[in-house]
């Protein structure tokens, strides 16, 4: 596979946006995103690796969770940010996958014959994600 770089730099509000995506041979892709005001000698920068398997799953979390960070700022970068922020208010993980862990405590306190909005509350999640996922586990 040949090598393929992405290179992308916005300036915005005085400040600057650098983006670098790199494919490497063995079908990871390497990123870096930096940001600063415009004209600075440093930089903040996030780097790192994402296997060819995850980029899909990293796409679709990375907004989200960026609009939710942003969110605990009091900035909201569009209507579903703003609804999710609202929600992990009082749910913190409406929305976020679960674990076997998650699941685990789930099972047990649903075995226990803890009320639905009670194990809502202890795992941070809405009422209709804890009945919806004791329906996929064949707990209900």
């Amino acid at each position: 596979m040949d090598e393929m770089t992405f290179e992308r730099e916005v300036i915005a509000g005085g400040r600057v946006y650098q983006v670098t995506a790199t494919a490497l041979a063995d079908g990871r892709t390497a990123f870096c995103l930096r940001s600063g005001e415009s004209g600075a000698i440093e930089l903040n920068e996030i780097s790192g690796v994402i296997a060819r398997e995850d980029l899909v799953m990293v796409a679709c979390a990375f907004k989200p969770e960026i609009a939710a960070i942003a969110a605990w700022h009091g900035i909201f970068l569009d209507d579903s940010a703003r609804r999710l922020a609202q929600r992990r208010q009082r749910y913190p993980n409406a929305y976020a996958p679960w674990t076997k862990e998650q699941e685990t405590v789930l099972a047990r306190l649903h075995e226990s014959g803890m009320p639905t909005r009670e194990i809502a509350k202890e795992l941070g999640r809405q009422p209709g994600a804890i009945t919806a996922r004791l329906d996929k586990l064949g707990l209900s």
